[in-house]
């Protein structure tokens, strides 16, 4: 048998998996699959990972900004939750990060990750002025697959066999965690999150012909540095048009470039 059928054959599917996740996404769900261990094996206290605006404030407790979003639950009662979670995770959040929203950046990981900042800034205000929360992370993961879906709201996904389109799905899987006893607080904020993200990347832009959320330059390098996420737009090229207007190479996410819940044809809760 030829040399490269047997390569092919000995190929660790789950490293392949992991190796093609994009840079944020592998490291967000690398965390949070790191600390659902950690914490059910007793190696490390919760305590240490949840947003505590004291500790943040008074003792310079600066990991808590970033632990308490990477924190999605462990295992035991909740591991079932937690499966989900990890899969929703690198299965929406890769996807929007292979075709984000392009703020500056030409839609590749230094708008993503504008994203993610952006996002997660808005759920600290909430929690710091609105309600207190303590653990954001499946409302982080929420935010990015309602985003996603509104982006690509007519592609067809599946909720444990049944087909919807995605405008639906984040509604849909809402009810599922409101009727099965699971945190719905955590969505509706996710929801809320990712809603303003939105119409200030989307409506407001087209409504008012001002870009709100721009990508800084300095971003953009420090992730060519990197040589991550690829796509690199020249920081001295000229500034971006209004919206009414776009630029060349603001190309808007095609909507029908999504992925099936679980893809080729797998959906949850089948076999």
């Amino acid at each position: 048998m030829p040399s490269n059928v047997a390569q092919m054959g000995d190929e660790n599917p789950i490293k392949t998996w992991y190796n093609g996740l994009p840079p944020i996404t592998r490291i967000w769900w690398t965390l949070a699959f790191l600390f659902a261990n950690l914490v059910y094996f007793g190696t490390l206290d919760v305590r240490y990972l949840i947003w505590d605006q004291h500790a943040v404030f008074s003792k310079f407790q600066i990991w808590r900004i970033f632990t308490s979003f990477c924190f999605i639950g462990t295992w035991g009662q909740q591991g079932f939750g937690t499966l989900i979670s990890l899969y929703l995770l690198q299965q929406y959040g890769k996807s929007l990060e292979n075709n984000c929203p392009n703020t500056g950046g030409g839609g590749t990981v230094a708008d993503y990750l504008v994203l993610i900042i952006f996002c997660m800034a808005v759920h600290i205000l909430i929690t710091v002025f609105v309600a207190a929360r303590f653990i954001m992370g499946t409302s982080l993961m929420f935010t990015t697959l309602y985003i996603w879906c509104k982006m690509n709201y007519e592609v067809e996904v599946k909720l444990w066999g049944f087909p919807m389109k995605a405008a639906v799905f984040p509604f849909a899987l809402m009810g599922l965690h409101l009727a099965t006893g699971a945190d719905v607080w955590s969505d509706l904020y996710g929801l809320a999150v990712g809603h303003c993200y939105y119409f200030l990347q989307e409506v407001y832009p087209t409504m008012y012909g001002k870009d709100i959320i721009h990508t800084p330059n300095f971003v953009i390098s420090f992730c060519h540095r990197l040589k991550i996420g690829g796509g690199y737009v020249n920081p001295s090229a000229p500034a971006a048009a209004s919206r009414g207007v776009p630029p060349p190479g603001r190309v808007r996410p095609p909507t029908g470039g999504g992925y099936n819940w679980g893809g080729s044809g797998r959906s949850l809760g089948s076999s």
